[in-house]
This record gives structure tokens, C-alpha cells and sequence, in this order.
């Protein structure tokens, strides 16, 4: 019994090598827990017992040579994690030939088949083919940034955004205008029969309301006109509390808009402009021939920024990786240099081109076996890329400011704006309360000429009243008092003269 045990499981094994190793379908994630020999790699997955022949180009952060002499990158960093590390179990082995120009490793490639595998080439994600070979896509583009220099704002651009916000702020400056007439016509009512001569009954006392109110709102406080009755005393209390705190908002209000207006960056224009691109970055190329500008292909990166540096391009297009990892680069070269705008790509991805059905074969079961960790394995790649430190799961520094941008143009309330009810019910409000003061001080006097000619039976004192006065100068005049008989409206005048 315990010997066809051991023959069992001893072929249940051996299946399990021969479907999982042969295959590549082994998970990235438990690739550490197969124990075989490098014999058994060999006779299972024949791939991994010669040296694969890789042909590159130095394109950061993809493939390049460091200092020292090695292939760095995501790719080269990829090809180990997968091919050698889990495929073969550590014991496949690649060797990378003399970097070349992308045009001239893609013709040898073509004609002489020198390289079982060639890096990195762009492609559309789902191809299989690129000019006849096997094509396998690992890296899809999410983005493609356009670095350029915002040309500085016209300067009378200040003016113009100063007189805007002003007109923005229109609704506020009406619903204080309205309740300084309210709030006014209020206190003319209550003060224009006390025996004080602040706020007379005539029109003019609901100007010097309107006034009062005005500058009392505004925390100004000239003194040149002083409730004089308790009522209007009190109501005026009221009323600095409430129209201070209106007009402090108009004030913020304004200030906000003049402050966002101002931060608003004018938008980078490339409709039309001529953007360096690589001339094997198709999904940067096709970027720019979607967006309506002129794509200026150029064979190096060096070429890229001296010709940006020298004026004769725009901008200059790449994706999110490259753009990211060039970028100090460029700034050196022009300072000012940023990146100034984003747009996703037509579905475009980088990948490998190989003769080789087994390696194709071999790349496209590991993918379909660790469809959910393959955001494990770039991490992974980026932290053994980086030295320690990934920027796969941060955002770009694009990404961080247009993040900051959507905070600052996060939906405020309208309260008190014209899509709000308060807005009406604040005109309405004011109007109606000015019309019935209007209308109250009237039905008090009983005037027949309205507020220009008052009554004086309902105690409302009479103004001043003056008949045939001769005109003194100012030097032999002391005073003049006018009194009111009972008997009738006897006019007594005291001269001071000055004796000569």
C-alpha cells in the first residue's frame, strides 16, 4: 500500500511540473515555494537552458546603461522577475548586446534575426504582430504629458480681471444697496419726531437715513448724523451688527474672486505648434495628431530637449514614465520648463518583439496566470528600480497640481447669489420695507404735498421759517432765534449789532 502511495504521489508531481513549469503558469506570488533542480528547469521549460540574446535602445526609464556598464529598467528589471525568476526558477540567463538606435536594431532584427528578444517598442496593447514578429505588450500608458513653458500673462490682463470680479460680485452689491434703503428708511421713521432736527421729515430725512446706514455698514462712522430717539438708538444697534456682517462678506466675496481670477494660469496652447516627439513613441506621435499640433520626430532624447532648448519646438511630448524621469533633465536645459498638460493615448502600451513562439508563448501564460498581481510586480520593480523608494503608486507631480486645482475649484455655496431664493427675498424684502416707511412717514403728517410740505398738528416740530430778513454779515450778527406763538406765527428777531 505504502509503495503505490509513493508512486502517486510521485506522478501527481510530476504532472504538476510538467503543466505548470512547461507552461510558465506559475504565480508570481508563490514562485518561492518551487524546489527544483536546474536539470529539471531544463528538460520542463527548454527555453530557459540557452541565453537569450536581448537587442535595446537607451530610452530611460525602460532600458538604459548605467555607470557601470549594466542594463537597467523597467524592462531589464521585468525580464529577470519573470522570465529568469519565475519561469526558469533562477536559472535562465540573458544577455544584453551593444545598445543601438531603435531604427537600426529594428532592421537587423528584420533582416538578420540577431536577437531573440528586442526592447522596448511601442505598440497597440492588444497587438500581437509589429512588421511581421511576434509582439508582447507588459507596460500599458495610462498618459501622455506635454512639457512646455506658459508664456507670461498680458500685462493689462490685471485690469481686465479687477473690473470682472467687480461685475461678479454684482448680486452682493445690490443686496446692500437695498438694505441700506431699508435699513435707513427705518430709522428716518423712528427719529424724524423726536426733537432732534438729524433726520427731518422731508425727503431729505430719508437721504440722511439712507446715508446713516450706509456708514454704519461700512464701519466708517463719520458722527455727522446721530439718532436722537431710544427706538432708533436701538434698531441702529441692531443694524451695525447685521450690516457690518454683510458687508465684511462683500468684502471676502471679492477678495476670492479677485485671488482666483488672479491664480487662474492661462492655458497651454499646442493646437497648431510644432511638439518634439521620439520617433518611436507612436502613442506620443498619435497624441499630438489628435490634439490638431505637429509632431517633430527626433532619434535621441538629447536631440529632444537641444532642439526644445533652442526655441525651434513648442513643446515636447512623452509619456507619463519618460516625461517624469526627464524632466530634472529638461529643466536644466530651460528652467522654466514644466508640465503644463496631460491627455490619455489611443490605447498604446510598451512591450517586446521576438521571433520566438516559445517566448511569446511563455510571457502571455504568466500574464494569464497573475492578472491580479502584476500591480505586485511593478511595484516591485519600481522599489528594485528606485533603490528603495517606488513612485509607481505616487502621483506624478502633474497629477499632484491639477489635484490641488480641483480642491480650489471645489463647488461652493450659492447662498445669496442669483441662483438663490435669498437673493429675490433680500431686493423684495428691502423694497417693500422702504415703500412702507415711505408710506407710514406720509399717513403721520398728513401732508397734502406728501413729505414736502408736513404737518405740524401731530406734534412734529416746523422748521424754521424766516420772512423778510434782511441779510446781515457774518461780523454784526450774533444770533437769530425764531419762536412760535400760539396766537399766530409772530416772527420775534434779535439783532446783536455792533456799535461803531
Amino acid at each position: 500500500m505504502f509503495f503505490w502511495l509513493v508512486i502517486l504521489v510521485g506522478s501527481l508531481k510530476f504532472s504538476y511540473q510538467e503543466v505548470y513549469l512547461a507552461s510558465c503558469e506559475i504565480r508570481y506570488d508563490i514562485r518561492h515555494y518551487f524546489n527544483h533542480t536546474c536539470e529539471e528547469v531544463y528538460q520542463l521549460q527548454p527555453v530557459c537552458n540557452r541565453t537569450l540574446q536581448v537587442a535595446y535602445s537607451n530610452f530611460p526609464p525602460y532600458a538604459f546603461e548605467d555607470k557601470d556598464g549594466k542594463v537597467q529598467g523597467f524592462i531589464p528589471e521585468y525580464f529577470k522577475r519573470v522570465f529568469i525568476d519565475t519561469c526558469c526558477l533562477g536559472c535562465g540567463k540573458i544577455n544584453y548586446l551593444p545598445q543601438k538606435t531603435h531604427k537600426k536594431k529594428i532592421d537587423d532584427q528584420f533582416i538578420g534575426k540577431e536577437a531573440d528578444i528586442v526592447v522596448p517598442v511601442q505598440n497597440y496593447i492588444k497587438g500581437e504582430y509589429y512588421l511581421g514578429m511576434r509582439y508582447a505588450n507588459i507596460l500599458e500608458l495610462d498618459e501622455i504629458e506635454y512639457i512646455g513653458v506658459l508664456e507670461p500673462p498680458d500685462p493689462g490682463r490685471k485690469k481686465t480681471i479687477l473690473l470682472r470680479s467687480l461685475f461678479e460680485t454684482w448680486p452682493l452689491v445690490l443686496m446692500l444697496i437695498f438694505m441700506a434703503f431699508g435699513a435707513g428708511s427705518l430709522v428716518w421713521v423712528l427719529d424724524n419726531r423726536s426733537s432732534g432736527t438729524q433726520f427731518p421729515s422731508t425727503w431729505v430725512g430719508l437721504f440722511e437715513g439712507v446715508w446713516f446706514a450706509y456708514v454704519s455698514m461700512t464701519t466708517l462712522g463719520y458722527g455727522d448724523t446721530i439718532p436722537q430717539a431710544w427706538a432708533a438708538r436701538l434698531f441702529s444697534a441692531v443694524w451695525i451688527f447685521v450690516g457690518v456682517t454683510f458687508f465684511g462678506m462683500y468684502l471676502g466675496t471679492i477678495t476670492s474672486v479677485m485671488t482666483t481670477n488672479l491664480q487662474t494660469k492661462s492655458e497651454f496652447e499646442i493646437n497648431g505648434q510644432p511638439i518634439g516627439v521620439l520617433s518611436w513613441t507612436t502613442a506620443p506621435i498619435q497624441n499630438v495628431v489628435h490634439n490638431h499640433a505637429i509632431p517633430k520626430e527626433y532619434e535621441t532624447v538629447e536631440e529632444l530637449i537641444e532642439a526644445f532648448k533652442m526655441g525651434k519646438i513648442h513643446g515636447i511630448a512623452l509619456d507619463k514614465w519618460m516625461s517624469e524621469h526627464f524632466l530634472p533633465e529638461i529643466k536644466k536645459a530651460v528652467p522654466k520648463a514644466k508640465i503644463q498638460k496631460h491627455s490619455i493615448p489611443l490605447d498604446s502600451g510598451i512591450g517586446f518583439i521576438t521571433h520566438y513562439e516559445d517566448i511569446f508563448k511563455m510571457k502571455q501564460l504568466f500574464h494569464r496566470q497573475n492578472v491580479d498581481n502584476m500591480k505586485k510586480l511593478w511595484f516591485d520593480i519600481a522599489l528594485g528600480f528606485n533603490g528603495g523608494t517606488s513612485n509607481i503608486t505616487t502621483m506624478t507631480s502633474w497629477e499632484a497640481e491639477q489635484l490641488n486645482a480641483a480642491v480650489k475649484d471645489e463647488e461652493i455655496d450659492v447662498l445669496f447669489t442669483t441662483e438663490h431664493i435669498s437673493f429675490p427675498l433680500c431686493l423684495i424684502s428691502m423694497a417693500v420695507l422702504t415703500l412702507v416707511c415711505i408710506g407710514i412717514n406720509i399717513y403721520i403728517n398728513r401732508g397734502l404735498d406728501g413729505l414736502s410740505a408736513p404737518s405740524a398738528g401731530f406734534g412734529m416740530q416746523e422748521r424754521p421759517h424766516v420772512q423778510n430778513t434782511p441779510r446781515l454779515s457774518k461780523w454784526n450778527t450774533k444770533a437769530i432765534y425764531t419762536t412760535s406763538s400760539e396766537s399766530g406765527h409772530e416772527l420775534h428777531e434779535l439783532y446783536d449789532m455792533d456799535d461803531r
